[in-house]
């Protein structure tokens, strides 16, 4: 693992996770002060790459397969989106009910675009915009699953994933934890009170985000983006969708 990630990676880490490193490090009997060997540095990266998950991706019908790779705390963010966009995105590809939850959000994870990869299927992508310039939302069209959401350029390095297409598993469930982020709540519908306790966007999220963004176009890690062709324009034509298809979706219609 690049050195580089190692402070991202162990900022997040959970304690039994850094439980293990130390006792890696310091050896059974051995005294910490002493410096670790290479046999216990080894077994250290062993431990922290043993909390890197790989989280499958699938669509309904299995012709779209992948992976997020090297998924931590750190990397991942566990989100829950009520925009009336991505209300309209799961109505249009009448995938509500098995997208959006009792008041109408959208549950995501949060990654950079590096660590999706597709094994097979890619030729099932599509993907639609809500309006002109807008996010693009992928899907496979062999069965209308919602996949994601990206960033019109790849610049922007960036990849909302749909929880739908991650395997239901004690393993991805450890590695996406609680949600983390609520977008939107405002646009949500039914009883909302219990919302109000998920949260939300602050000053020091959007800075860490930010910062996130900046470092992966300095070092140019945002062209390694399996949305995206070597040229960096989309996989797929995007389809804007016309303003009356748009005015007829719910929760705008």
């Amino acid at each position: 693992m690049p050195v580089r990630f190692l402070p991202e990676c162990l900022s997040r880490f959970p304690p039994c996770c850094l439980s293990l490193a130390g006792a890696s490090l310091a050896g059974a009997g051995r005294p910490a002060r002493h410096p670790p060997s290479g046999a216990y540095l080894g077994a250290w990266f062993g431990d922290i790459m043993r909390c890197m998950a790989t989280l499958p991706i699938k669509c309904h019908c299995g012709r779209l397969r992948g992976a997020v790779r090297g998924a931590t705390p750190a990397r991942v963010t566990h989100a829950m989106c009520y925009c009336k966009d991505c209300q309209a995105f799961a109505h249009h590809l009448d995938r509500a009910a098995d997208t959006l939850d009792a008041n109408g959000g959208t549950e995501l994870c949060q990654v950079p675009p590096r660590l999706v990869e597709f094994e097979q299927g890619t030729d099932q992508l599509a993907c639609i915009r809500l309006a002109e310039g807008g996010v693009l939302r992928w899907y496979a069209k062999c069965c209308n699953t919602p996949i994601a959401n990206t960033p019109a350029s790849r610049r922007i390095a960036f990849v909302g994933l749909l929880h739908g297409v991650l395997a239901d598993t004690a393993e991805v469930r450890s590695a996406l934890g609680p949600v983390r982020l609520c977008t939107f709540k405002e646009s949500a519908t039914g009883d909302v009170n219990a919302l109000a306790e998920l949260p939300g966007l602050t000053p020091l999220s959007m800075l860490r985000f930010g910062l996130k963004l900046l470092g992966s176009f300095v070092s140019g890690r945002y062209r390694l983006n399996p949305f995206f062709d070597a040229r960096g324009g989309p996989l797929a034509t995007p389809r804007t969708l016309a303003e009356a298809e748009r005015a007829a979706l719910p929760p705008y219609a």
